[in-house]
């Protein structure tokens, strides 16, 4: 159970705005794992059956963004691919990096529920 293995500490004003990106905090900060890129060879196997009211195998949803380097944008368009069940976000280079802290907060934790490929992203290179 992933709520077992969390661990919570309390911290003054001080210690919450040194370690919150913001000048006005919500109380609260995570640290988190950033889940693994999107693989679209080992979801290609599994159908996506996201529609709840019937067996339909519906075909792969993709969101393709280029260049968009707005990171409010870009969280925004995540919460948007949450709720129409989309497949992936996939951003191509000189997009805004969906784990940018402005992009995360506007996301409201679709960051964690739909899939992301970063075309060229270093960080995600396979040596």
């Amino acid at each position: 159970d992933p709520l077992q293995s969390c661990i919570i500490n309390i911290g003054t004003d001080q210690v919450l705005a040194a370690c919150s990106g913001t000048v006005s905090t919500q109380g609260v900060v995570a640290l988190i794992e950033i889940p693994p890129q999107y693989d679209h060879l080992q979801s290609a196997s599994a159908p996506n059956k996201s529609n709840s009211y019937d067996d339909e195998i519906i075909p792969p949803f993709y969101l393709i963004l280029d260049g968009l380097s707005d990171p409010g944008n870009v969280g925004t368009l995540l919460r948007t691919c949450a709720a129409s069940h989309v497949t992936a976000l996939i951003l191509l280079p000189d997009s805004c990096d969906v784990w940018n802290p402005k992009a995360v907060r506007s996301a409201m934790g679709a960051s964690f529920r739909v899939p992301v490929l970063e075309i060229g992203s270093p960080k995600y290179q396979k040596t």
